[in-house]
């Protein structure tokens, strides 16, 4: 029997990890965070993953909050590939032992890796933290606004076991494929509440992309075909879509959602173009 060196080991787990993050939304969701969350889980026993994005300045305080999801190994329940009816999905996003900690990160005011000012190149931050029960990691989402990253917190629930600096080189490598992911769905510019596509709509959605008629959309959710129309249209504007085929086309991920006209102009649009966030102290 073949034994795996810890290099070829550690390329193979975050092989299969990437393989997961493809599967993650291609268009915002409420729940995008605590999909990435659970994808996050597979890199060791009894783990509980946060994941927030968010917009820091050059300290590590936090501007702007648009999502955080929470999610433990043991929820090992493949949410991505829909193995779930979606009220059932409810309850285990909205699991009353993880509502606390959401609340706790969404009311967070300053990124914990190490105090005082960050560096942040484009592969992004790891640290092992707290006795190696844990692992933080910062990432700019690429191609947006200065600052905006996501932020992610691993924690073991055993105080038995300790997370190693193999599993803290494989968590990096899949949070760099996570972040293109997230530029993918979330686009250029940090979004409201209002912008996220609700349960419901990720359904109809969903249905959508399998070629459904909206009269079959409405038979299936016990919903009239006049509210399945609005929730098409609300799709259409919260991804500025101009069609079908261009709706389908986001939810698949085969096109980059198209931005909204900036008020500040095409020459002033915020976005980082820089090769890091300007902030000191880097940690590689």
């Amino acid at each position: 029997m073949n034994t795996l060196v810890p290099s070829s080991l550690a390329l193979l787990r975050a092989t299969q990890m990437c393989a997961t993050t493809c599967q993650l939304p291609a268009v915002p969701t409420l729940d995008w965070c605590d999909k990435a969350a659970l994808c996050l889980t597979d890199l060791s026993q009894n783990l509980t993953v946060s994941v927030s994005l968010v917009t820091i300045d050059p300290s590590g305080r936090i501007k702007d909050h648009e999502l955080t999801g929470v999610a433990r190994k043991q929820d090992a329940i493949n949410l991505i590939s829909r193995t779930l009816p979606n009220s059932q999905q409810d309850e285990v996003l909205c699991d009353p032992s993880l509502k606390e900690q959401r609340r706790k990160f969404e009311r967070a005011k300053q990124c914990d890796l190490i105090p005082g000012t960050l560096s942040i190149p484009l592969e992004g931050l790891c640290q092992l933290h707290d006795h190696k029960r844990g692992i933080v990691g910062i990432i700019p989402l690429p191609d947006t606004r200065p600052g905006r990253v996501l932020w992610t917190r691993l924690t073991t629930t055993l105080h038995s076991q300790n997370l190693t600096q193999m599993d803290a080189s494989v968590f990096q490598a899949v949070h760099t494929h996570m972040a293109l992911r997230a530029r993918l769905a979330m686009g250029t510019k940090p979004m409201n509440a209002g912008q996220f596509l609700t349960l419901r709509e990720q359904e109809v959605l969903d249905y959508l992309t399998l070629g459904w008629s909206v009269k079959n959309i409405a038979q299936k959710i016990d919903r009239s075909p006049h509210t399945v129309h609005d929730h098409v249209k609300s799709l259409h504007r919260k991804l500025n879509a101009s069609s079908r085929g261009q709706l389908i086309a986001l939810a698949l991920g085969h096109l980059q959602p198209p931005n909204p006209p900036s008020p500040d102009g095409p020459d002033n649009d915020g976005l980082d173009r820089s090769s890091q966030l300007e902030v000191s102290d880097c940690l590689s």
